[in-house]
């Protein structure tokens, strides 16, 4: 591993805080190559009095402030790195648990419908026209107030559409409603 890479691995969403607790700490001032970069930023005096602190605590693995900061940029980089997993997780979790609930939404309507039509195709073999396109009415009206009238709509619609013995019944009913049904 290059020793500026942050994930080696080791690392996962679950991984205990202990993990980058003990790790060797990073003091490293250039990668293999030789190559290394400046980073420069201010920060609140307390911040130093911090570093300075580490530095000089008892059983101090860190010889200056620099090897305290660049082992706290290189921890804090790591949960960033991990922050940033996480958060990509949740969505790609949050956009799989709402196709689930559209696939199951739009199977609902669809047998909800076709509990219907089947029933509507019971009428029409027996000859009860009328009733039919009565009751067939009556079920427009019912999901139009419906928030997925619409969804209701179009499956009804393909689904009259395909029966040999419904597609005049399609017909009928948007003479009745003085209206296509979309």
């Amino acid at each position: 591993m290059d020793s500026w890479e942050l994930d080696d691995g080791t690392l996962s969403l679950t991984s205990p805080i202990s993990v980058l607790v003990d790790r060797k700490p990073y003091t490293t001032s250039e990668d293999k190559k030789g190559h290394d970069a400046f980073l420069g930023a201010k920060f609140p005096k307390t911040f130093y009095r911090w570093v300075t602190e580490i530095k000089d605590s008892p059983g101090s693995p860190y010889r200056t402030n620099a090897d305290v900061v660049r082992d706290s940029i290189y921890l804090g980089l790591q949960v960033l790195s991990l922050r940033a997993k996480q958060s990509s997780t949740w969505n790609v979790q949050a956009a799989i648990t709402q196709q689930e609930a559209r696939i199951f939404q739009h199977t609902r309507i669809f047998r909800d419908v076709e509990a219907v039509v089947e029933q509507l195709e019971i009428l029409s073999r027996n000859g009860d026209d009328k009733q039919a396109l009565d009751d067939l009415v009556e079920y427009v009206h019912l999901f139009a107030a419906h928030p997925e009238g619409n969804k209701y709509a179009s499956v009804l619609k393909e689904k009259l559409l395909t029966s040999r013995r419904l597609k005049g019944l399609l017909e009928q009913l948007e003479e009745a409603l003085g209206e296509g049904l979309d």
